[in-house]
């Protein structure tokens, strides 16, 4: 097994030259990993937005529905009178259960992403 190992790495060594890190980032990485660190990425966006919402609420003269991502704006006006006096009520509401379903999604999509670097390291290290 020892000398697998070594005759691998000696092949990448050898070919380190014009081996790119893209190259070796895919070949450890598949695209459904890419899209996992994507959506990541996109959900701790989100989670900013929400934040800097709730934040802001109080704000007299703050239009908290314009702070919204676009997604999120356009399902939040398909439910909501646009005369409502507890608009403010509503999108608060609206982004505390947005908060909610975007934290176990990035739970979930963390937990992905952090099984794959355990395997990653179980191949390197053999195991051991």
């Amino acid at each position: 097994m020892k000398k697998i190992l070594f005759c691998t790495l000696l092949i990448l060594g050898m070919g380190g030259s014009y081996v790119t890190a893209q190259t070796l980032e895919r070949l450890f990485y598949s695209d459904y990993y890419f899209s996992v660190e994507e959506g990541m990425h996109i959900g701790s966006q989100k989670q900013a937005i929400y934040s800097y919402i709730l934040a802001n609420a109080a704000s007299p003269g703050v239009d908290l529905v314009s702070l919204l991502p676009p997604d999120d704006r356009a399902r939040l006006l398909s439910r909501l009178p646009e005369n409502s006096d507890k608009q403010k009520e509503v999108v608060i509401e609206f982004v505390l259960s947005e908060m909610a379903r975007n934290n176990r999604r990035l739970s979930t999509l963390t937990t992905i992403w952090g099984n794959k670097a355990k395997m990653l390291k179980n191949v390197v290290t053999l195991g051991k």
